[in-house]
């Protein structure tokens, strides 16, 4: 009985593990003023040099990967379709980045908030990676604007 149960506790963790690293799908619901966590994932390794911080084509490829975001839509966000949005993206030393001290400055300049998951301290390859994974998932599911896209951050993680 014990092994029986073992093994369908095994399964179900294996089983969650696939469901969580499934992207989030792009017509997925998102609220304003909340946080909502998204799946993306980077497929496609940066070029060797195309990133500073990446020394050699192995380093890039290390970038690649699954990854998350929390994403905060400011208020108003529906109700201009045509409307884009200055962004900000947040990393931390310690990962799961938050907004913090700058929540209320976010909020009252509007902009959509990126606050990455698994960007921290470490090797630069999931750093670059949760970025670029990030960017490339929002700049699709969101209207962000192309000339105000700000970032920060403290630390390796940033």
């Amino acid at each position: 009985m014990r092994t029986r149960f073992a093994s369908v506790f095994w399964l179900f963790v294996f089983c969650a593990g696939i469901v969580q690293s499934a992207p989030t799908p792009l017509d997925a619901p998102l609220p304003e003023e909340a946080e909502t966590e998204i799946a993306c994932d980077l497929t496609v390794a940066p070029k060797a040099g195309e990133v500073p911080v990446l020394s050699s084509a192995k380093d890039a490829l290390e970038a690649l990967g699954s990854y998350h975001y929390r994403l905060w839509l400011p208020k108003g966000y529906a109700a201009e379709p045509s409307k884009r949005w200055p962004c900000i993206f947040i990393m931390s030393p310690g990962g799961r980045a938050t907004m913090q001290s700058m929540k209320e400055s976010l909020k009252g300049r509007g902009f959509v908030v990126v606050m990455l998951v698994e960007a921290k301290n470490g090797p630069w390859g999931p750093i670059v990676g949760n970025f670029l994974a990030a960017h490339d998932d929002v700049a699709k599911r969101v209207r962000i604007d192309p000339t105000a896209k700000y970032a920060t951050g403290f630390s390796g993680g940033a």
